[in-house]
């Protein structure tokens, strides 16, 4: 009995992209990763607001004890926070602005944040860093529930042996869901689509056709000697000119041709950007400009 080959990260976003396997992995590896790493944002920023279920088994945690004024989370990462535990107590968010309201050491207001009604606030005004406090100020502990993007952006999606050391591609990313998994794939796919749709139309047989097209409508060689179109025409010279414009009609189809690749991948693109709203809950800006 044959094992049952695993398939890269790599090969699957292809794979949901409908594109042939890549033969060097270099030409597109820079593109490839930047692509991933804002998939990945754009997954989780979306979820965040539509469907936080989903991230559920990617949430890091931070733990202080008593000692700890505050959490250190990475700039990149504040936005991901979701939730906050003082003493086990559930805390809710409140701006840099108001934490002045609710301090129970200074404060005196009616928004004193107490035991049971814990708050917490994201200080910024430190360089470089962001930092997670809690009120009432006195704790024993402070829990941090965030997203992490250290792991996904360190995955290796291609196996490379081009390169020194050679890399191997992962075939998942550690504590990341399958469908978040899933999810940032197919917007790695839709870039993927994207970038080969827009190299097609600029390098393609369709820009090469019509550059022909162009040059025969103009000219026409024969032995050498530009035949000026126009001036045929002019001069009534009808058989040559009918030549031109023939050849030129056949250039045009060629280019007409040549965009069933791209119908085809637009085809596509446009499905998996209605798989990556489904994520969500939501509808694909293309359904709702119908509406």
């Amino acid at each position: 009995m044959s094992a049952i080959t695993t398939r890269t990260l790599g090969e699957k976003i292809y794979d949901l992209a409908g594109l042939d396997p890549l033969t060097n992995p270099t030409s597109i590896e820079e593109e490839l990763y930047a692509y991933w790493r804002a998939g990945a944002r754009d997954f989780v920023s979306r979820a965040m607001v539509n469907n936080p279920q989903i991230l559920n088994g990617m949430i890091s945690q931070a733990e202080a004890d008593n000692s700890a004024t505050h959490i250190n989370v990475t700039t990149e990462s504040i936005n991901t926070v979701m939730s906050v535990m003082r003493n086990d107590y559930p805390c809710v968010q409140i701006s840099y602005a108001d934490s002045k309201l609710y301090n129970d050491a200074t404060s005196g207001s009616i928004y004193e944040a107490s035991t049971f009604n814990p708050v917490f606030f994201i200080d910024p005004s430190t360089a470089n860093e962001s930092r997670v406090k809690v009120l009432p100020v006195t704790h024993t502990t402070i829990k941090v529930n965030y997203i992490s993007f250290t792991a996904i952006d360190a995955v290796i999606l291609i196996t490379n042996a081009e390169v020194n050391p050679p890399r191997t591609g992962a075939t998942s990313v550690s504590n990341l869901p399958t469908a978040v998994e899933l999810g940032i794939s197919t917007y790695v796919a839709i870039r993927l689509l994207d970038h080969e749709i827009n190299a097609f139309m600029s390098s393609g047989d369709f820009s090469d056709a019509m550059d022909s097209a162009k040059n025969f409508m103009t000219n026409l060689a024969d032995s050498s000697v530009d035949i000026d179109v126009k001036a045929r025409l002019a001069e009534d010279e009808i058989e040559t000119a009918t030549v031109s414009i023939g050849a030129a009609k056949g250039e045009l189809e060629r280019a007409m041709g040549s965009l069933k690749d791209v119908e085809q991948w637009q085809m596509r693109k446009n499905q998996l950007v209605r798989e990556y709203h489904s994520f969500f809950g939501g509808r694909s800006p293309e359904k709702e400009d119908k509406d």
